[in-house]
């Protein structure tokens, strides 16, 4: 179980989502005729004791590594030491390390960056610097220019370097702190604060001093008690219950 309260399983080097479908499946196998929803939950319950005491960490690697499908290479002696249960954690990319070249990707940045290949040599060590699970420069890379010249491909061949597990999509506004969603909000809090400071602390109390009708109780039958001016106009009328 990761830091998160999250069940995870291991599987080839990492440690990936979906650990309560995966105990779920193997209890129904090894109960086989016997297993039912309550015995599952029970096991459920009995592995999320257990692993609580030893949460996963998903902390960043203290080092620079970069975790590999065939590995974990330390970038300070370029060792490479294969998977354990114990040094495996939730990140790795989906590629094995091996010496390869792509002239493909290579003529496309020559293109988008004219010639340029400083720049080029700079994308290749941003790429580099993304497979690490820490940020310990403290950097941002922000792709700035017109439309139509290639920083979507860019960041298309970033996400599948690094794996679609291991990339997020958060849109610049809710990072730079103009969130939509959270200014409407924090815009009614101010509003109802306004209201609440203008609204004075006594508001005075418009007594009515109209007449209305006593419909309270007596002895005998009920009878309505009206102002004098209305009992008077009924004396005068006399209107008889059976006309």
């Amino acid at each position: 179980m990761s830091g998160d309260g999250m069940l995870r399983w291991y599987d080839d080097g990492v440690y990936r989502e979906g650990g309560e479908d995966a105990v779920g499946y193997l209890a129904q196998r090894l109960l086989r005729g016997k297993a039912n929803t309550t015995r599952i939950n029970e096991v459920l319950a009995h592995v999320r004791r257990v692993e609580s005491v030893r949460p996963l960490s998903i902390d960043p690697d203290a080092i620079d590594v970069i975790r590999a499908r065939n590995g974990i290479l330390n970038l300070r002696d370029w060792s490479l030491t294969e998977y354990t249960p114990a040094t495996t954690t939730v990140v790795q990319i989906p590629w094995e390390l091996k010496d390869a070249s792509c002239p493909g990707i290579h003529a496309f940045l020559m293109e988008i960056f004219e010639g340029d290949l400083a720049t080029v040599q700079l994308v290749y060590e941003v790429a580099g610097y993304l497979c690490l699970s820490r940020n310990a420069l403290r950097k941002a890379v922000l792709l700035y220019g017109s439309g139509n010249n290639g920083k979507s491909i860019l960041l298309h061949l970033f996400k599948c370097l690094l794996g679609a597990n291991n990339v997020a999509a958060v849109p610049l506004q809710r990072l730079g702190g103009d969130d939509p969603v959270a200014s409407r909000r924090q815009a009614r809090e101010h509003l109802r604060r306004r209201r609440a400071e203008q609204r004075p602390r006594h508001e005075p109390v418009q007594a009515d001093h109209r007449r209305r009708p006593d419909l309270r109780r007596t002895q005998g039958p009920r009878r309505l008690h009206l102002p004098q001016r209305c009992d008077a106009g009924l004396q005068r009328e006399r209107v008889s219950p059976l006309a």
